[in-house]
């Protein structure tokens, strides 16, 4: 298979070419490649070039070429940079100084020689600039091709709880209920009284640090593919769960009844009195369940596994109660289906105790090795769609999807606490990837 060929294989490609006419023979050919915008489908990627060329008419196919060798150029280069860990200089320095160092030969075709390679970061992410040249043997056209990378953190972006006092930072948070902020140690105590919490990233605000997620959205095709991490301690006199709220769309009151979101959560059933939607008849038991919540506060279980079952080194339980500071992932993956072709979301839930050596999932850490933590298998009350081969690890549920999200902006990412207890948060982790709705294997 022909170089040109894989890479087509690997690429969705949407673009618009517009040539201007030459008035007559000789007469310089300017061809602007217009909004032209790639997502790479092995999920790490996103780029976008413009490219430039100038020769004349009888050199239209030695343009070609120099197009191809141009394009080639890039798609080299966008496979190094993205094979490394941009977060390190090192590894990255060496590697721009390569690049640029020589101009690379295609047997019996011509060149390409990349330059002016510049690098910077935003929120959670890496960015190159950098042109690639083609230029045929017979030396009758070359081409330039401008390109501008995006590559998602791979340590991902700790988002800090930050404020004043005891309350959070309004610029970056929306708060439903109780939330009690201790900055001093990055946590947030959630219910620190009674009633229901949610905590929701405010990241439209003008004022926020937080990152774009809508520009997230956009440079991955309309689709939204993240991680999101934290670690929970539950009070334990009463039932309490509390965990991640994703897909969610806040609604117009100021109680989280009216919230639609999916919750991956802890669950402690004391006595299944303030929870026994949750809890059923259960008591003193720690649960890890995956949930739904339409607008209307309806509640949806769709995976609920016993904590002690996960198998985690060392248990995430003890007494049957959740050990301090237990790290809870959710991984939600947006594609289309390929069968029906409608989107969906495929959800991963994973878990880690903070008790083991070495010092992953430790207090203060954010663990993103999922050899360093324990995949969710949902092996009682599962409603949702199977996605895992039989694991009950993944699901595929097509209620909450990112079709709108352009127009409603929804804050999309938070915590939750519920119940009559106390339930801290720390160590909050946010990690991105760009999918182009394609799928991707863990």
């Amino acid at each position: 298979m022909s170089i040109r060929s894989h890479l087509n294989q690997r690429l969705n490609l949407c673009f618009f070419i517009r040539v201007f006419p030459a008035g007559q023979q000789g007469s310089i050919l300017i061809a602007t490649i217009i909004a032209m915008t790639i997502i790479a489908t092995l999920g790490t990627t996103m780029y976008s070039y413009v490219s430039t060329s100038n020769l004349n008419q009888i050199a239209s196919m030695s343009d070609t070429k120099a197009y191809y060798l141009a394009e080639s150029g890039g798609h080299f280069a966008v496979k190094q940079l993205t094979s490394i860990d941009s977060g390190n200089s090192t590894a990255r320095n060496t590697l721009l100084a390569s690049l640029a160092s020589t101009p690379y030969t295609v047997s019996n075709t011509g060149q390409f020689q990349l330059q002016n390679f510049t690098y910077s970061t935003s929120p959670g992410f890496h960015e190159y600039r950098f042109s690639a040249k083609g230029s045929p043997t017979d030396g009758l056209a070359s081409r330039s091709i401008n390109y501008i990378i995006k590559v998602p953190n791979a340590a991902g972006e700790s988002i800090p709880f930050t404020g004043t006092g005891h309350t959070l930072n309004t610029n970056n948070w929306e708060v439903t209920g109780s939330a009690d902020l201790d900055s001093g140690d990055n946590k947030v105590a959630l219910n620190d009284g009674s009633g229901n919490t949610q905590i929701s990233m405010n990241w439209t605000n003008a004022s926020s640090t937080l990152p774009n997620l809508l520009d997230t959205w956009n440079d991955s095709g309309g689709f939204l593919t993240y991680e999101v991490q934290a670690k929970f301690r539950l009070s334990t006199d009463h039932d309490v769960l509390a965990g991640i709220s994703f897909r969610l769309n806040t609604g117009p009151t100021s109680s989280i009844n009216d919230d639609s979101f999916y919750g991956a959560s802890y669950l402690w059933c004391k006595d299944h009195t303030d929870l026994a939607t949750f809890c059923g008849s259960d008591t003193s038991k720690t649960y890890i369940i995956l949930w739904r919540q339409a607008s209307n506060g309806a509640k949806t279980i769709i995976g609920k596994q016993l904590a002690s079952s996960v198998p985690t080194s060392p248990s995430l339980v003890s007494s049957g109660k959740l050990v301090s500071w237990a790290t809870l992932v959710v991984r939600v993956q947006e594609q289309l289906n390929p069968t029906t072709l409608n989107r969906e979301n495929l959800i991963y839930v994973f878990a880690g105790s903070p008790n083991g050596s070495p010092s992953w999932n430790q207090k203060g850490t954010t663990e993103w090795s999922y050899s360093n933590l324990s995949a969710v298998k949902w092996s009682t009350s599962f409603s949702g769609t199977d996605c895992s081969g039989g694991e009950l690890s993944c699901v595929s549920d097509p209620t909450l999807t990112t079709s709108n999200f352009a127009s409603q902006t929804p804050n999309e990412i938070g915590l939750h606490a519920f119940g009559n207890e106390k339930a801290e948060v720390t160590d909050l982790g946010l990690r991105f990837n760009f999918n182009g709705g394609q799928a991707t294997t863990y």
